[in-house]
């Protein structure tokens, strides 16, 4: 019986990832990815973009212990992606930066590290002119790997903390998304505070 198994159209499996839009089921979406990734191995594919940085999505939107996995497929994007799709290459870049962030294995520190690379490279495509929502939600995200880079070694890049805070806080208005001034402002005075109990910013 087991010989009279076929493998199953990649049309359907994109079919049923299609499915999953509305009513994500993320166990079920990474297990449809990985395997649509196995039909389409060329970035020449058309799928070949969407299939993996899907998965590389849901892969951090499911637990810690997948980081290793979205790294490594994130990294496939960029090797296979042309320099010339930056919009693609921007997105890719902020998934890893939080794969990297919360990544357990190898020196905390390196994985930080190598978090702010990839953050500063979305940037550098998501300006505020390109897209401000982007623009400031990366620089809360920035931000915030700023204090736990300050958390683990007090150093003076509480400072760029405070300026990404500052940043966010130009689009997330309390009127235009209160939830994200709210969220910005709280980490905006904790930058501050840490700042001034070092002397590093003037009271």
């Amino acid at each position: 019986m087991e010989n009279a198994v076929t493998s199953r159209s990649p049309a359907v499996i994109l079919d049923e990832l299609l499915a999953l839009k509305d009513q994500p089921d993320v166990e079920k979406a990474i297990a449809l990815c990985r395997e649509a990734a196995k039909s389409f191995n060329s970035p020449a594919d058309e799928p070949w973009y969407p299939v993996r940085f899907n998965l590389a999505v849901r892969l951090r939107l499911q637990s810690r212990d997948e980081c290793e996995e979205a790294i490594d497929v994130c990294q496939e994007l960029l090797a296979g992606l042309p320099l010339s799709a930056v919009r693609e290459r921007a997105n890719i870049q902020s998934v890893l930066a939080s794969a990297y962030n919360s990544r357990q294995k190898g020196n905390i520190e390196h994985n930080l590290q190598r978090a702010e690379t990839a953050r500063l490279a979305a940037l550098k495509y998501f300006s505020r002119d390109v897209d401000p929502e982007q623009w400031a939600l990366l620089n809360t995200l920035l931000g915030a790997l700023y204090l736990d880079m300050d958390d683990r070694k007090e150093s003076d890049v509480v400072v760029d903390a405070i300026k990404c805070f500052e940043n966010a806080l130009e689009v997330f208005t309390a009127t235009a998304n209160p939830e994200l001034h709210e969220e910005n402002a709280g980490l905006l005075r904790e930058a501050m505070n840490k700042a001034r109990s070092r002397r590093i910013l003037a009271d």
